[in-house]
């Protein structure tokens, strides 16, 4: 009977060392590859934000050939006249709302016309006090409160009615060309956040594209923003939460302020006679911002830093859109005054290191 021969492979398995080693390289091969993933798709987020704002400056551009005049950052149109406080018949929302015909979004546009015969105006502003006191011989004190309003909405009847009014449920939701993937606030809300602010200083004085006499490559008038931003420094407190067809009302701010003074013998005995508290606070809803002296640009700053009162650069320096349609990128290192002149269209600034 033949013999059969059997043939044994013998493998030798992985060491416990060997395949700790393995590990080890490929920890190391992703923790040099995760940087430069995050750098590229850091990169491509911010080409996109670049491009919502050369198709922002094409939209205003041939808004301004149609109209021959710029939209207004937050308002009517047509604009107000000298004495009006609401325009029958016309449109309100922001510059961004103004343009929706200009960007391929007309159907939308058309969505927003009402016959409501209402809206809300800014009034003037208004301070409310009140006092208290517990009368009482050992623990007493008097309590005084007052906040001060810089303006205040106020509701008014149109007649004719208003022809259209950004604030329906159809334009509740979010754009992409208003938002941009490196904001770190626009998941805080499904809403219709923006990324974008205008510059009040070139859309509100009703000017044209011809207006802006220090010459449209040296004219910001658009930047990049956080939609959610809020901060707080020494006792003032900023907030904004920008929506892009624009709130039905403008920004307000108010001052509040207590004091408490000891009239017991307690506190008297202490050396404790009166305390008093203020702090302001700036509210903002709409997509705009104004120059403001010796503040610039932030770079991509934590959400609880946030300045309302000034844009900030979605993952990196603050890209804006110029008035020629090009877009520049700025650093927080760029000088105020430098800053200040390149939001002023006509203020004849010369720009040094721009």
């Amino acid at each position: 009977m033949p013999r059969v021969h059997r043939i044994v492979i013998s493998r030798k398995a992985f060491t416990l060392i060997e395949l700790l080693v393995v590990i080890a390289i490929i920890a190391i091969l992703i923790g040099l590859l995760l940087p430069a993933v995050q750098k590229v798709r850091v990169a491509a987020s911010r080409m996109t934000s670049a491009n919502n704002l050369k198709q922002q400056g094409l939209a205003f551009h041939n808004f301004n050939d149609v109209n021959g005049v710029l939209p207004p950052s937050v308002g009517w149109r047509p604009r107000l006249q000298t004495g009006q406080n609401a325009v029958p018949e016309g449109a309100y929302g922001s510059g961004f709302f103004h343009i929706l015909p200009f960007v391929e979004q007309d159907a939308m546009y058309r969505a927003s016309y009402t016959t409501q015969s209402w809206t809300y105006v800014m009034g003037p502003g208004s301070t409310s006090t009140s006092s208290w006191e517990y009368n009482d011989p050992t623990y007493g004190y008097r309590y005084n409160y007052s906040v001060s309003y810089s303006n205040t909405p106020q509701y008014v009847q149109l007649r004719p009615a208003v022809r259209a009014y950004w604030g329906t449920s159809l334009l509740s939701y979010a754009m992409k060309l208003y938002t941009a993937p490196t904001d770190p606030s626009n998941t805080w809300s499904s809403g219709a956040m923006c990324s974008y602010m205008m510059n009040g200083a070139v859309f509100d004085p009703g000017i044209s594209i011809l207006g802006i006499t220090d010459g449209t490559s040296n004219t910001v008038m658009v930047a990049e923003g956080y939609a959610y931003c809020y901060g707080y420094t020494g006792s003032s407190y900023s907030y904004r939460y920008m929506y892009w067809p624009g709130y039905y009302y403008d920004d307000y701010e108010y001052s509040y302020s207590y004091e408490i003074t000891y009239t017991g013998s307690y506190y008297r005995n202490l050396g404790m006679t009166n305390y008093v508290y203020n702090y302001s606070y700036k509210q903002g809803f709409n997509p705009k911002f104004t120059p403001v002296a010796g503040k610039v640009p932030q770079n991509t700053p934590p959400q609880y830093q946030c300045d309302a009162s000034v844009p900030q650069g979605l993952g990196g320096p603050c890209q804006v859109l110029l008035g020629d349609g090009s877009i520049r990128s700025i650093t927080s290192n760029i000088n105020s005054t430098t800053w200040f002149g390149a939001l002023t269209p006509a203020g004849g600034e010369t720009l040094a290191n721009w």
